[in-house]
């Protein structure tokens, strides 16, 4: 959610690309990922009640942020890929399509990825023997 706020605000309220604003975006999504694991997470590793409340409390206010900032109503920009693509009796938007093909090869990707490879080889092993890792992959635990 956060990141299709951040990109509404950038496409409509600062006019940037589209295609622009998704690595912007992108990017301060990581930026915030890693900020708030740091920062706001890791205190509370391995405690399930309190991380669990926080991570709500957190929720709760980024939605509240954000409907402070946009309002309740429904929001559109633009849609980046124009055109329709008939199948028999039914019509879909191109955009839809290209993202679901996307999805799917990110998909394919990550499978790829973990079942092909030597780090997916790593994971696998810490995964499964985390007592005991093999292949010089040492899991770091934190206490």
């Amino acid at each position: 959610m956060v990141g299709a706020v951040g990109a509404y605000l950038f496409v409509a309220s600062l006019g940037l690309n589209f295609w622009i604003s998704i690595l912007l975006v992108a990017a301060a999504m990581a930026v915030l990922g890693a900020v708030l694991e740091r920062g706001v997470m890791r205190p509370f590793e391995g405690k399930a009640a309190p991380s669990m409340w926080q991570l709500w409390v957190l929720s709760f206010i980024i939605q509240q942020l954000a409907l402070i900032t946009l309002s309740g109503a429904a929001k559109q920009t633009p849609s980046p890929i124009s055109g329709v693509v008939a199948l028999g009796d039914f019509r879909f938007p191109t955009y839809r399509l290209v993202v679901a093909l996307v999805a799917l090869a990110l998909i394919g990707l990550c499978w790829l990825l973990i079942q092909r490879t030597r780090f997916g080889m790593a994971v696998r092993a810490c995964m499964n023997h985390k007592r005991q890792p093999r292949w010089g992959v040492t899991p770091v635990w934190y206490p």
